[in-house]
């Protein structure tokens, strides 16, 4: 009987002494998300990209050292790389402390649509930790894409194309048509776009090239490259890369138009073949505070050897502080004798027109002694062989039998065909 009772005592105050270390963890008294404070087991919507602003409360019944409070989600695919969790910075506590935590968790972009667990943990360096749980239902928005990246090299030279891809993903719900993808480099005031047809929700595409001039007077340095999106009639998203221009490797030419409210660029020298198209990009600026409209012409001097064409088209109207690219393609004829073409691109603005010089080496291509109808002439010769062979072995055949064999006797020869 005894004994029994030594047991219960020894039980009861082996219980007190476990329910004092558990009372011993920081205990988590309140917490509020964007402000509002939730029950532990609430259901929140939230939205790829939404950023939670979390504050917790916690008590403690005792002294504690070494506390840390921690939100973090838990599921997320890409977490090893991408962690979606948020800590407060290691604190002291004495009995009967109250101490505020705030943190913040972003829903990650890349997120699928699901149930996730929001937990958060305030504890010591050791012992019990105490936690809440808060479920999260991502929905994800009807309409809504993302920039994935900005395809192209990081580095060009004046004077070149910049190709660039745009990737982008469709984490809304519903596919999205006619995409516009807008490349532009705002500094130089250059913009080009494409347009994605169609992407599916949950799916991910890549642009069509989007190719950008860098004019060859571009001054060397690093500059913004802007990729955006536009869908679902209003909705914009971009991202932004850095590139860095180098010098030209050819010679840079700048000339004012019409009272210095122009700036065109003109490119150096080009080389190309007899026969052979050679392309000399134009980029024409407006400086000036109004709308200016521009007329683009060749001189005649091109038709001496070769044919020009402008694209995409000889009259441009530029806005404010506006740049657009024209392109002279000189088309030059096969037997155009080698050396250099000088000619002259006119722009005129209302009542001022300049004249700016252009210069094209020519050099000669191969030569073919029958030009080009060498395969006609070839098949027309081979055909008259084969008739004239025809003609010879029908009138063989038609020759009577009696009279081959009369004529062989008297020669006294045989005959063979």
């Amino acid at each position: 009987m005894k004994n029994n009772k030594l047991l219960l005592i020894l039980s009861i105050v082996t219980l007190l002494m476990v329910c004092a270390i558990a009372q011993a963890a920081p205990t988590i008294n309140t917490v509020k998300i964007d402000g509002d404070t939730q029950t532990p087991g609430t259901s929140l919507v939230v939205e790829r990209g939404d950023k939670l602003d979390i504050s917790v409360k916690v008590v403690s019944n005792q002294s504690e050292k070494n506390v840390v409070v921690e939100a973090y989600l838990d599921g997320y695919e890409y977490s090893s790389r991408e962690p979606v969790s948020d800590s407060s910075e290691v604190f002291d506590m004495d009995t009967n402390d109250a101490k505020t935590s705030r943190l913040s968790i972003t829903i990650p972009l890349k997120a699928e649509r699901d149930h996730y667990d929001l937990k958060i943990r305030a504890g010591g360096r050791t012992g019990a930790d105490s936690f809440v749980t808060y479920n999260l239902n991502l929905k994800g928005k009807k309409h809504e894409m993302i920039v994935k990246d900005i395809l192209m090299n990081d580095e060009i030279v004046a004077g070149r194309g910049l190709f660039t891809n745009v990737k982008v993903q469709n984490v809304g719900q519903v596919d999205e048509k006619d995409v516009t993808v807008r490349v532009t480099i705002p500094e130089l005031n250059i913009e080009e776009f494409t347009t994605i047809q169609s992407v599916d929700a949950d799916d991910s595409t890549t642009s069509e090239d989007v190719v950008l001039f860098i004019d060859e007077c571009t001054k060397p340095g690093d500059y913004d490259v802007t990729a955006s999106i536009e869908y679902n009639e209003f909705d914009k998203i971009s991202k932004t890369k850095t590139l860095t221009v180098k010098p030209t490797d050819g010679v840079c030419q700048k000339t004012a138009v019409g009272q210095s409210k122009t700036l065109v660029s003109l490119p150096g020298k080009q080389d190309t073949v007899a026969g052979q198209t050679a392309i000399f990009p134009i980029m024409i600026t407006n400086t000036g505070a109004s709308p200016q409209t521009y007329v683009i012409s060749v001189s005649r001097a091109v038709e001496a050897f070769g044919v020009a064409k402008i694209d995409p088209s000889n009259v441009l109207i530029l806005q404010p502080n506006k740049a657009e690219t024209v392109f002279v393609y000189v088309k030059t004829n096969d037997n155009a004798p080698s050396g250099q073409k000088d000619f002259a691109v006119s722009i005129m603005s209302g009542t001022e027109k300049q004249d700016l010089p252009l210069s094209l080496n020519v050099t000669a291509g191969s030569s073919n002694v029958f030009g080009g109808n060498a395969l006609v002439l070839f098949l027309v010769a081979l055909i008259f062989v084969f008739v004239i062979i025809g003609v010879i072995m029908g009138f063989n055949k038609l020759k009577p039998k009696h009279d081959e064999d009369e004529g062989s006797e008297e020669l006294g020869t045989k005959t063979y065909y």
